[in-house]
C-alpha cells in the first residue's frame, strides 16, 4: 500500500459525509433549517472512508473555524458560536485519524514499491525560479493592537522582518520542501500541494516570521488567533515551522473538501481560507488574480 491507498481513503471519506448528514436530517426531534444544513455540510470536512459513521448529537454539530479577519476587528473567543465550538471537536477527531494513518505509513519499509516514504523529503524547491519563491510585503502601515507585527522576531528563522517574503532564499526553500513533504504525507494530490504552495506564497511569501499589520494573522498560512487555535497554533507553536506548515496543510485539506461539498470550483479553496464559509470578503478576487495563476506553475515543478 502506498500513496494511492491513502488518497483513496481521503476521497472515500469526503464522499461519505453526505451519509452522515442524511442520518442527522432524519432526526425528527429537531429538524435543521436550510442554513443549518448548508453550514453542517461545510463543517464536516476531512474524514476517512474506514471510519464508522456515528449518530451525532445535534447539539454538537460541527462548525467552521472563524474566517481570517483582515479588518482589524476579530471575533471574541468567548462568543464562539455553537458551530465553531463543535467544529473544533470534529477537527480533533480528524487529527486522531490522521495520526493513525501516519503510523501505518511509518510502519512500512522504504522498499515500498510506490516509494511513498522516500519521496516526501525530496529537495524540489532548489529547482524553483525566483518568481516562485513568494510574494513580498511592506513594513509600512498602521499596526492594530492584536497584531504580532511589532513583536520581536523569534530567532528561529533566517528572517529579516515580519513582512511577507522578507527572509532568505534558503529559508524559503526549506519552507517549500516541508510543505511538499507534509502534503504528500497527508495524501494530497500534487495539484492540491501546488494549491497549498500558491496559498503560502500569497499569504506570507514563505516567511515563517510574517505577521499582518491589521489583524493577528501570523506565520506561513497567516492564521488569526481564533482560527489558529483549531489548528494547534498557539503561543508555544506560533513560531515553529512544523506547526505552521501542518496547520496550513490541514486547513487546505479541509477547504478542498468544503469547496467540493458545495459544488464550488477550486478557485474557492483560497477564498474559503481567506474569508471563511460566508465568502463575504475579497478572497475570491485575490484567488483569481494571484493564487490560481501560480497553481499551474508550481505543479509543473512538482510533476517533473
Amino acid at each position: 500500500m502506498g500513496t494511492g491507498y491513502y488518497k483513496t481513503l481521503l476521497e472515500g471519506a469526503r464522499e461519505s459525509l453526505e451519509g452522515v448528514f442524511e442520518s442527522l436530517s432524519n432526526d425528527k426531534t429537531k429538524k435543521p433549517t436550510t442554513s443549518d444544513e448548508a453550514d453542517f455540510r461545510l463543517q464536516n470536512k476531512r474524514t476517512y472512508s474506514d471510519v464508522k459513521q456515528v449518530q451525532m448529537d445535534r447539539s454538537r454539530l460541527p462548525g467552521l473555524v472563524s474566517p481570517r479577519i483582515r479588518s482589524g476587528v476579530e471575533t471574541n473567543e468567548d462568543s464562539m458560536s455553537l458551530l465553531d465550538r463543535a467544529y473544533e471537536q470534529t477537527h480533533n477527531q480528524n487529527k486522531i485519524l490522521m495520526s493513525e494513518m501516519e503510523a501505518r505509513q511509518g510502519s512500512r519499509t522504504t522498499d515500498d514499491p510506490e516509494g511513498t516514504v522516500s519521496n516526501t523529503n525530496a529537495d524540489i524547491a532548489s529547482s524553483f525560479p525566483e518568481n516562485l519563491l513568494g510574494s513580498t510585503g511592506s513594513i509600512e502601515g498602521e499596526v492594530v493592537s492584536q497584531s504580532y507585527f511589532n513583536t520581536p522576531l523569534s530567532g528561529n528563522f533566517e528572517s529579516f522582518s515580519r513582512a511577507a517574503g522578507d527572509t532568505t532564499k534558503e529559508e524559503k526553500q526549506k519552507v517549500i520542501n516541508l510543505i511538499i513533504g507534509t502534503g504528500r504525507q497527508a495524501g494530497m494530490s500534487e495539484r492540491e500541494i501546488a494549491y497549498t504552495l500558491a496559498t503560502a506564497s500569497v499569504e506570507s511569501g514563505f516567511n515563517p516570521e510574517a505577521a499582518a499589520h491589521e489583524s493577528s494573522a501570523s506565520g506561513i498560512g497567516q492564521f488569526v488567533n481564533l482560527t489558529g487555535k483549531s489548528y494547534n497554533i498557539n503561543k508555544d507553536t506560533r513560531w515553529k515551522l512544523e506547526a505552521q506548515v501542518q496547520a496550513l496543510v490541514d486547513h487546505t485539506v479541509d477547504n478542498i473538501a468544503m469547496a467540493k461539498q458545495k459544488g464550488l470550483g477550486e478557485e474557492y479553496i483560497y477564498a474559503l481560507h481567506h474569508d471563511g464559509p460566508k465568502l463575504n470578503r475579497d478572497g475570491l478576487s485575490i484567488s483569481r488574480e494571484k493564487v490560481m495563476p501560480l497553481v499551474g506553475k508550481y505543479l509543473k515543478y512538482l510533476t517533473k
